[in-house]
């Protein structure tokens, strides 16, 4: 019985087997954080948090969540134990979750509960602005292209000239000509051409903050 597995291999044969089996290792470790896992695997694997950006944020900011094992099915995001609506995360899969953070969101740790009812826990706070403009309801709640709707909140500001507060609906800037009234708790606009379903719109107001934290959205039905 030969000492040992290369006791019959040349010293270019030991090298080519060697590297042959790195190989396979290497692929192995790829294949385990770059290829998505199979719903058989996510069952075995809680979810893990590797980042979220902005990490300072406010009502209707958009947060990305980054990380491993969320799953390809939609579960639920916390604040705290401040659950996250299902119309408030736009993008859910294995590897990352889009979301917009809801009215009067508190600092806190983010929680991912998968589908499977495993969960992860972020090791930092997701620190929340309380400056940022807040939309509480739409009147109506559903309109047709052309028809006027009040929008009603806080922290509109007082002006809505470009470059200073504006808004945006499905992604589509609002022109001077649809809004016809902006004050700090009220706008009124004309609904421009939108796909039919719930939409979503986006306050930014002038107060000095970065836009980027601005952010504010909520939804109404498009007729």
């Amino acid at each position: 019985m030969p000492r040992n597995l290369f006791a019959n291999i040349n010293g270019r044969q030991k090298i080519t087997v060697l590297s042959s089996f790195l190989s396979l290792v290497l692929l192995g470790v790829l294949a385990y954080f770059f290829l998505p896992r199979s719903s058989a695997d996510t069952l075995l694997y809680s979810p893990k948090i590797s980042s979220f950006s902005p990490k300072n944020a406010s009502s209707g900011s958009l947060v990305v969540l980054t990380g491993l094992n969320f799953g390809r099915e939609k579960g639920k995001v916390y604040l705290d134990e401040q659950l996250i609506l299902d119309d408030h995360v736009v993008l859910w899969n294995d590897r990352y979750i889009n979301l917009f953070l809801p009215a009067n969101p508190i600092s806190a740790k983010l929680k991912v509960l998968s589908a499977n009812n495993l969960s992860g826990i972020s090791d930092a706070l997701l620190e929340i602005s309380k400056s940022s403009p807040i939309i509480s309801s739409f009147s109506p709640s559903s309109a047709s292209t052309g028809e006027n709707v009040v929008v009603s909140g806080s922290n509109f500001g007082p002006s809505s000239s470009f470059g200073a507060a504006f808004c945006t609906i499905d992604n589509k800037l609002c022109e001077p000509a649809q809004i016809s009234k902006w004050e700090n708790e009220k706008i009124t606009l004309k609904v421009p051409a939108l796909p039919k379903g719930k939409i979503f719109m986006i306050v930014v107001n002038a107060n000095g903050v970065k836009c980027s934290s601005l952010y504010l959205s909520s939804q109404f039905t498009a007729l």
